[in-house]
């Protein structure tokens, strides 16, 4: 009776260690600002591995993100866009960056009046 009550609660513990491990990994979430979802990881993911020139574009772009300088961001993703060594795939991620950051200078709040 004992040896079944031992098996009882190991295969209970099987049964629930197996239950656990069937949760699905979720990918990196995609931040989101003003409503507005803008895939960082994703843009800098693309540029793994390319060069300073391109590296400091995306940097720039990320950074006018974050500090609402859309139009900073703009001028690096204009540079990457027309960069010769900017493949398609990494053309078409830039494009989907650059609705993002015009869908962010629809939503930003006006300007505060300069005094």
């Amino acid at each position: 009776m004992k040896k079944l009550n031992c098996l009882c609660v190991a295969l209970a513990l099987v049964a629930g260690a197996v239950a656990g491990c069937n949760k699905q990994v979720q990918g990196t979430a995609v931040p989101e600002i003003n409503g507005v979802k803008v895939d960082f990881p994703k843009f800098q993911h693309t540029f793994d591995g390319a060069g300073p020139d391109i590296q400091q574009n995306v940097s720039e772009t990320i950074q006018g993100i974050r500090y609402g300088m859309y139009d900073k961001s703009l001028e690096a993703l204009d540079k990457l866009v027309n960069d010769t060594n900017v493949n398609e795939e990494q053309k078409k991620v830039v494009n989907e960056m650059i609705e993002s950051v015009k869908q962010l200078m629809a939503k930003a709040p006006p300007a505060p009046p300069s005094q």
